[in-house]
């Protein structure tokens, strides 16, 4: 796309550890159909995971969906 996804926000799931939510808008000028959304999931700078997200609600311009695999007590990055 011409610009990446936006407004990106990952939180807490109560209750889990080893998931968050991410949302996000899409782009505004997509460049074409998009078929899949990837995010990157670094600890300590290194990138540890690379997963295509799997869109569990849309919600007028909003994209939600679920981060799954992650460790409890570890600090990550994450990039859309």
């Amino acid at each position: 796309p011409k610009d990446p996804p936006k407004n990106v926000i990952v939180s807490v799931i109560p209750e889990e550890v080893n998931r968050v939510k991410v949302t996000f808008t899409p782009p505004e000028e997509p460049n074409g159909n998009i078929t899949a959304y990837f995010v990157y999931i670094y600890e300590k700078d290194q990138l540890v995971k690379n997963i295509s997200l799997n869109i569990t609600q849309r919600d007028q311009n909003m994209l939600t969906a679920v981060i799954e695999g992650l460790k409890g007590g570890h600090s990550y990055s994450i990039q859309v």
